[in-house]
């Protein structure tokens, strides 16, 4: 196991996934936090190829996940979308909790623009299955465009 002052590292994660508890997840989500860029689009990664495989696997952990929506670095950012987007497409409820995240990000006019878009794919998913969880004016104004 990864020592608490130690960077996580990405290959760990898909067993932690499978075999972890919820806690140890959680855990090393809030340690990748503050791993190296290179390091935390891995391990997004890793998280993104579990859920193509069993959505269902990262339904608990859609609020961490969320945080790395805001990151410093665009292109986390843009891992973190494309993740979301594999869940939305297979089970749209997985994502159920991070509506307001990604319509925060799909309504901030400086965000880059695949962020966004990615933002709005899975929010289109959710919408499909669920409308009236995105049924927002603003929301729908801004899934138009």
């Amino acid at each position: 196991m990864t020592e608490p002052d130690q960077p996580p590292t990405p290959d760990r994660l898909p067993e932690l996934l499978e075999r972890g508890t919820h806690k140890e997840v959680v855990a090393y989500l809030d340690r990748l936090g503050a791993a190296e860029t290179e390091t935390r689009k891995r391990a997004l990664r890793a998280v993104r190829d579990v859920a193509t495989e069993r959505p269902r696997s990262v339904e608990e952990l859609v609020d961490p996940l969320s945080t790395f929506l805001t990151d410093e670095d665009r292109a986390v950012r843009l891992t973190t979308a494309k993740l979301f987007v594999t869940p939305a497409q297979a089970k749209p409820n997985v994502v159920l909790s991070a509506v307001d995240t990604l319509a925060d990000r799909l309504a901030d006019d400086e965000e880059f623009y695949y962020v966004r878009a990615r933002c709005a794919e899975a929010l289109d998913y959710v919408a499909l299955n669920s409308p009236q969880d995105v049924a927002d004016p603003d929301m729908l104004a801004d899934l138009r465009i």
